[in-house]
C-alpha cells in the first residue's frame, strides 16, 4: 500500500523528510536512513522526485521488548523478525554495493535539476 504525501501544506514531518530528500539528491544517494531519538525508518529515491519512505519504527521497552507506551500512542511499529542493528547493516551493504543516483527530470528527460537553498532565515 503506498500513501501519498500532500505536496502543499502543514504536516509534521515535512521538514525532515524534505531536508532527508535534499541531502540524497545533493550526494547521488539512492538510500537514506531517517532517525529521532525515538524512532527510524529506511528512505529509498528514484531520479524523477520520487521518494519512498514506509512507516516509522518506534522506540522499545528493554523490558518487554514491545514499543513504549508513547510510540505505540503516536502510531509507530514494532519490527518484526530483526533488530535495529541488523537492518542498518543490511541497508549499508546495499548503499555500498548502489552505484550513485544522479537525479533528473520525471521520466528522464535530460536536463538539469535546480534545488534552490534554503532560506538563511
Amino acid at each position: 500500500m503506498c500513501d501519498l504525501v500532500p505536496l502543499a501544506g502543514e504536516y509534521p514531518a515535512r521538514l525532515g523528510l524534505e531536508q532527508l530528500y535534499g541531502y540524497m539528491v545533493r550526494n547521488s544517494k539512492e538510500y537514506g536512513v531517517l532517525t529521532t531519538l525515538r524512532e527510524w525508518c529506511f528512505a529509498r529515491r528514484e531520479s524523477g522526485g520520487r521518494f519512498y519512505i514506509p512507516p516509522m519504527f518506534g522506540e522499545f521497552d528493554s523490558a518487554s521488548d514491545g514499543l513504549t507506551l508513547g510510540a505505540a500512542y503516536e502510531g509507530y511499529y514494532a519490527p518484526q523478525g530483526f533488530s535495529i542493528m541488523q537492518a542498518l547493516y543490511y541497508l549499508s551493504a546495499i548503499a555500498e554495493l548502489t552505484p550513485n543516483l544522479d537525479e533528473r527530470p520525471i521520466e528522464g528527460v535530460p536536463g538539469q535539476v535546480e534545488l534552490p537553498r534554503a532560506d538563511p532565515t
